[in-house]
């Protein structure tokens, strides 16, 4: 229901143009993506940070909850 909601104002927000990609991480529902508002090339940077700072991928796989960067794709 909750979802429903969500897509039905985020679809209408998108036809009057007053839409937006950004997703405050701490209200985000765990179905939203909301690295993606962040822009390409900030996700990018985070991705890479991860990968140099954390190659083994601890803090991606190892970690429960939250939001993950996909470091592994």
């Amino acid at each position: 229901m909750t979802r429903k909601a969500v897509e039905e104002i985020e679809a209408v927000a998108a036809k009057n143009g007053t839409g937006n990609r950004y997703r405050y991480l701490n209200y985000c529902a765990k179905w939203q993506k909301p690295f993606e508002g962040y822009g390409e090339e900030n996700w990018r940077f985070l991705k890479d940070t991860s990968r140099k700072y954390d190659p083994e991928g601890l803090f991606q796989r190892g970690c429960m909850g939250g939001f993950k960067l996909g470091v592994e794709e």
